[in-house]
């Protein structure tokens, strides 16, 4: 009992000890990223299934099912258009001659 008291003690000290140096390098905030991946390892852990449903996923997709693939950052957007003309794009053929 006296041992086991002791222990719980020095688990709590350890705990402790480790949250008062470990908090200067902590975020100070959860980002879009970091909440979502929350999100999602919450799921998985409670339930055994990702957001989309799927029983123990071997990967772990982290877009979100519900947003169009076409907000993603990085992709070209249908809404807005880079060009400052409206000519339709050329295409390219390997072994072409290239213009002059």
């Amino acid at each position: 009992m006296i041992l086991c008291r002791a222990v719980s003690i020095l688990v709590l000290v350890l705990v402790g000890v480790a949250y008062r140096f470990g908090l200067g390098g902590a975020p100070v905030y959860l980002g879009d990223d970091e909440a979502h991946f929350a999100v999602g390892s919450d799921a998985i852990a409670a339930t055994g299934r990702n957001l989309n449903g799927d029983f123990l996923p071997l990967f772990f997709n982290l877009a979100d099912p519900q947003s169009d693939p076409q907000d993603l950052a990085g992709a070209p957007s249908r809404k807005s258009s880079t060009t400052s003309t409206d000519a339709p794009p050329r295409r390219s053929f390997a072994g072409s001659a290239p213009d002059a």
